[in-house]
């Protein structure tokens, strides 16, 4: 039984690294299954002769001495057999100290000695579950339910598999089982805030934090994910008030901080100096743990290339990633994917088959994973997250390679001075403009980043205007990017355009987020009823949204790259304004590339007249929706080789300074 005199080891242990931002931290989940444990089975847990035998083991695990308590425990099962207690206190010793496979050992033994063992079976699961025996796991839960059928635990448990197994229908269900047996059970509540989040359903997953928060107030893991889901949501002021409060409680928060950051680039009102200073004030943080060590470069060939990334998934940013890992020239460099993915799918398949060396580290922490870097001789990380969720950019704190390279998935810089370059190109971060980096720029000639086509893409239909006798202009933008100021814009241009509409897509568009725009948009004087909001993906897929929409608008200060990709190889033209920072200026980077520079505005009055204009022809539109595909496909930014080939010379060029 893992007592109270071990939390503070618990803390210190694998286990706790567990912590990602969508996932309760490890610690609270033994706290709160443990407690519920105690309550309910001490009979299983006290036996006289193992307090007998063991007193001694009992001190030495409660002064962190894991080593000779697991010593002492493996003699006392030698000397007692028979006994499933003993066993079971060796399980619980291993599982402190990491080492989950023998504890699966110990508490199948402790079974094996006594068939009506709860807390083994339960135990057991808890371990198969940390290796990802899932399957395993459920069958001993299932067990354990048969033993206790009204113990909420093993619900609790069930869900979390559940959700590791991406059956989030199945998660729901038992965590909703662990409410009718538990009203006020607050990490029920909790997960089922994540699984709403993850259906999109963000209204529901706020009431459902808040019931999580009224069990549990001031709980941070908790307030972390209702402030994420305002940020999901768009209402970016309550989520930095979120994020600022967790911070005053907690200064050193490191997933507060990101979210913060993430927060301020959505915030039009923050100007580039201030993104700056917020980056690299807040995460000097982490440069106590930061650790010095002398490498020692090489430049004979292969080149080893580290990529740590938490979105080796279906997620934007393996639509860069992919190309990356196909088109690397493998006799000059050698591919590393250290993946901090909670939930693998065919994207993660394929990556999985295109990496050289495949090295999962979810459940590492931060000193392991440097290790690992270290011990596999990586001579470029590169970040592929940034202060996006799931970031590992503690191990880039602690130098885990001579060089280290942000710029795939996060549009600024880290803050981090131990991050050395940033990937970005002469339009996104024009030469003669002030850096608010703390890295080095890497400008790469062929852009940066290339867009690899979707496979089986939908045929591109007749122009929506011929058939409706009326302009629709499109936005497919999370929520977060639709502020105020772009609501004003595109308001602005219905006016400047009669009798044009608006269609709005997200899954994303929860009620109150709809509510919140529709009001935006009276509010600038347009007919609501000329705006269409759909959150419901079509069943030929979401990109079917683009054959009702005539244009294409583009967001600021933080433009839509992957969507505007997808808009022009669906025959759709989109209008950016170009913005002040990398964020902003992406989508001019894509266009420029395609060779649709008379689509990037600098003023907000360019992007009406611009989008005026081209609405004016028809005939213009037509030719655009069945030309574009190709255009864009025989274009730079789809050279995936060429681009890769470029990033190679850069990482040669870094290698040799």
């Amino acid at each position: 039984m893992i007592g109270p005199e071990h939390r503070k080891r618990i803390k210190k242990s694998k286990l706790h690294c567990l912590t990602t931002r969508f996932r309760w931290t490890a610690l609270k989940k033994i706290q709160l299954i443990q407690k519920i444990i105690d309550r309910k089975s001490d009979s299983l847990m006290k036996t006289t002769s193992f307090q007998e035998n063991t007193h001694v083991v009992k001190e030495q695990l409660k002064n962190d001495d894991f080593h000779k308590g697991i010593t002492a425990l493996k003699n006392a099962a030698k000397s007692n057999p028979d006994s499933a207690q003993i066993h079971f206190e060796l399980g619980n010793a291993y599982r402190l100290c990491g080492d989950f496979q023998n504890a699966v050992e110990s508490f199948r033994q402790a079974i094996k000695n006594k068939p009506d063992f709860f807390a083994a079976y339960f135990n057991m699961a808890a371990a198969l579950k940390i290796l990802k025996r899932f399957d395993e796991a459920l069958d001993y839960l299932n067990k354990a339910r048969m033993l206790k059928p009204d113990f909420e635990g093993n619900y609790l448990c069930l869900g979390n598999i559940y959700m590791l197994k991406n059956d989030l229908g199945a998660a729901k269900d038992h965590f909703c089982s662990a409410l009718r047996i538990k009203p006020d059970l607050v990490e029920a509540h909790y997960h089922l805030g994540m699984i709403m989040r993850r259906w999109g359903l963000l209204d529901e997953a706020e009431i459902c934090y808040k019931n999580a928060l009224r069990f549990d107030p001031g709980n941070l893991s908790i307030m972390l994910n209702y402030g994420e889901c305002f940020l999901a949501m768009g209402e970016i002021a309550l989520a930095i008030k979120f994020f600022e409060e967790i911070l005053k409680k907690d200064p050193n928060n490191i997933i507060a901080i990101d979210n913060l950051l993430l927060c301020l680039n959505y915030d039009p009102s923050c100007s580039n100096e201030q993104l700056f200073f917020m980056h690299k004030n807040l995460c000097g943080r982490y440069s106590s743990s930061e650790i010095n060590i002398t490498f020692k470069r090489k430049t004979e060939k292969p080149l080893r290339i580290g990529y740590l990334s938490s979105d080796f998934c279906k997620h934007p940013s393996a639509t860069i990633l992919l190309p990356l890992f196909r088109y690397h020239d493998r006799e000059q460099f050698q591919v590393f994917a250290y993946s901090q993915t909670i939930y693998d799918d065919q994207k993660t398949t394929m990556l999985k088959e295109l990496a050289d060396q495949w090295r999962p580290v979810e459940s590492l922490d931060d000193r392991k994973v440097c290790e690992m870097i270290r011990d596999d001789k990586i001579d470029i990380l590169v970040d592929c997250t940034g202060h996006m969720s799931g970031n590992r950019l503690g191990v880039f704190a602690l130098r885990a390679a001579p060089i280290q390279i942000s710029g795939i998935g996060y549009p600024n810089t880290t803050g981090l001075q131990s991050m050395d370059y940033r990937i970005s190109d002469d339009i996104t971060d024009p030469p003669d403009e002030k850096s608010c980096y703390t890295e080095k720029l890497l400008r790469l000639s062929h852009g940066f980043c290339c867009y690899e086509p979707i496979s089986d893409l939908p045929q591109i239909g007749k122009l929506p205007c011929k058939d409706s006798g009326f302009i629709t202009f499109g936005s497919t933008h999370t929520p977060s990017r639709l502020n105020r100021q772009v609501i004003r814009l595109w308001s602005d241009l219905l006016k400047a355009v009669p009798g044009s509409r608006l269609l709005i897509f997200r899954n994303t568009l929860s009620n109150s987020v709809i509510e919140r725009l529709k009001h935006w948009f009276a509010e600038f004087g347009v007919d609501v009823n000329r705006v269409t909001f759909q959150n419901r993906v079509p069943e030929q897929g979401y990109l079917q949204v683009y054959q009702w929409i005539d244009v294409s608008l583009d967001t600021f200060p933080w433009s839509g790259h992957v969507t505007a990709c997808e808009s022009l190889q669906m025959g759709v033209p989109i209008i950016t304004l170009k913005g002040n920072r990398f964020a902003g200026r992406m989508v001019s980077s894509v266009l420029s590339r395609v060779g649709l520079s008379e689509f990037i505005a600098d003023t907000e009055e360019d992007y009406i007249n611009i989008t005026r204009e081209l609405v004016s022809s028809t005939d213009r539109l037509s030719e655009y929706r069945a030309t574009l595909r190709e255009q864009i496909f025989d274009s730079s930014l789809c050279d995936c080789q060429g681009f890769v080939r470029c990033l190679e010379e850069s990482y040669r060029n870094v290698m040799s300074v």
